[in-house]
């Protein structure tokens, strides 16, 4: 189901194997979270030298037994908040594999190995297997740990990603306070008219506890994925370092019209 404001509630699976996984997405399975995403960094398989045939193997059979859900494949870093440390190479190379191995909708390509990535795609003997597979549509992500919150550097970041081959972009930074939150939602609301122009979808996050409000509002800045808490508990924020909203959470404050009502009137977001 494809909500009516165009974005997508995903929930973010970091399991070790793949029961682990079905069972993780068989016990947070609602019809309104449309999209998981699968942060392959956590996979056991995956660490020390790797087998990437079997992470693939992991993913198709967990696509398969789910086939009304979409699906994201990510790779996350630890430079980027993830769970794994590999060389530009090997991050490039795990990468093209799950492209043209994978059963699945989305792939997550961080920014800082984008064109490595992009070379192994464009290599003669993988185009023929990527040319006669179902397309997967890139996300290229960026995130921002500074703890000095800067509107030009978020504006270079989307200026460069902008010129990438990628469906969607992200950007998630660090906000340490309400107001920076509220600035970033400005400039993600004005940067992601400019993107769609050019056919391309965004997700915008402000990270941290301030940064909440722009993950309940996803239509203001037109983010195509909204990423959730797993949890169903109400106090899920205090064990949440991300500061993820539950689906309850999420769905109650984005109904409540006084919410509404304030980010309307609101000057910090004001257009």
């Amino acid at each position: 189901m494809k909500h009516k404001d165009n974005y997508r509630l995903c929930y973010l699976i970091s399991e070790k194997d793949r029961n682990s996984i079905i069972k993780k997405i068989k016990k947070t399975y609602d019809s309104r979270v449309t999209t998981y995403e699968l942060r392959c960094d956590h996979l056991d398989c995956l660490k020390g030298k790797g087998d990437i045939l079997l992470a693939i193997d992991t993913i198709n059979y967990v696509t398969s037994k789910f086939p009304r859900k979409k699906f994201i494949i990510t790779i996350r870093t630890k430079t980027e908040g993830g769970n794994i440390s590999l060389s530009k190479k090997r991050y490039a190379t795990y990468i093209s594999e799950l492209y043209y191995g994978v059963k699945a909708d989305y792939i997550d390509i961080e920014d800082r190995y984008y064109d490595a990535v992009k070379e192994l795609l464009a290599d003669k003997k993988n185009k023929e297997k990527i040319r006669n597979k179902k397309h997967i549509k890139i996300i290229v992500s960026k995130h921002v740990f500074d703890k000095k919150f800067s509107i030009v550097k978020c504006e270079n970041i989307i200026k460069r990603l902008m010129k990438k081959k990628a469906d969607i972009l992200k950007l998630a930074v660090r906000t340490e306070k309400l107001a920076d939150a509220c600035d970033y939602m400005k400039f993600a609301r004005k940067y992601s008219t400019m993107i769609k122009a050019h056919r391309k979808d965004c997700i915008f996050i402000a990270m941290g506890k301030a940064g909440l409000i722009s993950r309940i509002f996803p239509e203001y800045t037109n983010t195509k994925i909204v990423f959730l808490d797993t949890y169903n508990r109400n106090n899920s924020l205090k064990n949440n370092k991300l500061f993820q909203p539950n689906l309850r959470m999420f769905l109650r404050l984005h109904r409540v019209y006084a919410i509404n009502k304030f980010l309307n009137r609101s000057k910090c977001l004001a257009r």
